[in-house]
């Protein structure tokens, strides 16, 4: 008698092996074993994930002609692909929220038209790749992981990675701008036309260039540098850094222009405006101007007619008023206080003001104790303490010299000049605070004006 065949089979991938058991060539088979089993398994290089109990099985009644796995591998476990969530919309999603209803109809000029972002916003938040699980098949061999794949770099200009690796952050304030999958934040505006309805308010913290106008009854806020292309209508405008306006201003004293830095526009008309730097401009009419650096008229008019200019350096022009009388309010400003660092050095003299009180005190008590104890510790104490009180005074009296220094700034007059370099027609008022220019309403010409010892000095301009 023979015994029964057995062939083991492998799968293509050596992820599974099967045994195949054929009857005996010559009648009936010898008993099969699970050693036999075992024995063949082996011969085939099997070493991994052999199923004894199936062999076990199969010894007791074998299944003819047909595979059975006996042994199974593990599979391998690729890796997750990294993930990356925008927390901001590409230039192509992103669309104004209108919103709005019956009850609440649309305000067109706070759409936000912009994808503005702070420093500091969350752009976009990624989950990193994972390198998978190897696996083992039946030979006892590895399985190699396929590795996650990482997702492109989302990093653009003016981006920054958090500490966590995984969160990627606004470096400034700016526009979103994509190029594919990367985030870019534009610290410059720029709007193709006209502020109007298609791009409602403006506000931003960076530069904003308009190649339009800014329109009637809008706003635009701008942390930075603004350039108009072309004019400023009566709008409210706020300026952190310059303005320049290639154009000129159109305004209304309900409206306001307030500037950070200095102000460049070829006119203005009935405006409002407020600016911390110098102003330049051709000529202006019928406004409310106060600036804190000088004006300079200069151009085909340089000229200055109606409302009220207030200046705190130089203010100059060809012409200052018209023929026609028209009243021209022209002011020097005083230098301002600086209120905050008059209040910390205030704060200071009255801390130490108590400290020399405190200090008083426990040198007289001191001084008592010395002469009826022997200890030591108490002399060098009170000697201590009695060494302070020159120290103490004298930073007094720097405090005191530094507080009248600013307080000075502010009462040292008035340093601006007006400087007229044809005529000063004689509906051109004239003041420094409450002290007029008094002329007898006559025309002056080629003039310089300032305050020299609180009074008023015409010299030739």
């Amino acid at each position: 008698m023979g015994k029964y065949t057995i062939r083991i089979d492998v799968n293509d991938d050596n992820t599974e092996a099967s045994v195949i058991i054929g009857q005996a060539p010559d009648g009936k088979p010898e008993p099969l074993t699970q050693e036999d089993l075992q024995r063949a398994a082996a011969g085939a290089r099997i070493s991994f994930g052999l199923d004894k109990a199936t062999l076990r099985a199969l010894a007791s009644g074998p299944m003819l002609d047909a595979p059975f796995p006996i042994a199974r591998g593990v599979p391998a476990t690729d890796g997750a692909d990294g993930v990356a969530v925008f927390r901001v919309k590409k230039s192509d999603e992103f669309k104004p929220n209108y919103g709005g209803d019956d009850a609440a109809p649309v305000d067109y000029k706070n759409v936000d038209v912009f994808q503005i972002v702070k420093k500091g916003d969350v752009l976009c938040e990624v989950t990193q790749p994972t390198p998978g699980e190897n696996g083992t098949n039946v030979y006892g061999g590895i399985i190699p992981a396929r590795p996650g794949r990482p997702i492109p770099n989302p990093c653009g200009a003016n981006t920054v990675w958090a500490e966590d690796g995984t969160t990627l952050l606004a470096a400034t304030d700016g526009v979103v701008n994509f190029n594919g999958t990367v985030i870019h934040i534009v610290e410059q505006l720029n709007i193709a036309g006209d502020v109007d309805l298609s791009t409602g308010n403006v506000r931003f913290g960076g530069d904003v260039t308009v190649r339009g106008s800014v329109n009637e009854n809008f706003i635009v806020e701008c942390g930075g540098n603004l350039t108009v292309k072309g004019k400023i209508g009566s709008a409210d405008v706020r300026v952190g850094g310059n303005l320049i306006v290639a154009d000129g201003v159109n305004g209304s004293r309900q409206r306001t222009i307030e500037v950070g830095g200095f102000m460049r526009a070829r006119y203005i008309e009935s405006g409002t405006i407020r600016v911390k730097g110098d102003l330049f401009s051709d000529y202006i009419i019928d406004s409310n101007v106060e600036c804190r650096g000088n004006i300079v008229l200069s151009g085909a008019k340089s000229v200055l007619v109606g409302g009220r200019t207030a200046v705190f350096g130089e203010f100059s022009a060809n012409y200052m008023g018209n023929e026609r009388g028209i009243k021209t309010r022209v002011e020097l400003l005083e230098p301002p206080i600086d209120e905050e660092e008059l209040a910390r050095l205030t704060a200071e003299r009255d801390a130490l003001n108590a400290e020399i009180k405190s200090n008083a005190e426990n040198v007289a008590k001191l001084r008592l104790l010395v002469g009826q104890s022997d200890k030591p510790e108490i002399g060098a104490l009170y000697k201590q303490l009695k060494e302070q009180t020159p120290v103490l005074r004298e930073k007094l009296h720097r405090l005191e010299d530094e507080i009248r220094r600013v307080k000075g700034e502010a009462e040292q007059g008035y340093p601006g000049k007006i400087i007229c370099r044809r005529v000063m027609y004689s509906g051109v008022d004239v003041f420094a605070g409450s002290l007029m220019l008094q002329r007898d309403h006559l025309n002056l010409e080629h003039c310089k004006l300032y305050i020299d010892k609180g009074d008023w000095v015409v010299g030739l301009a």
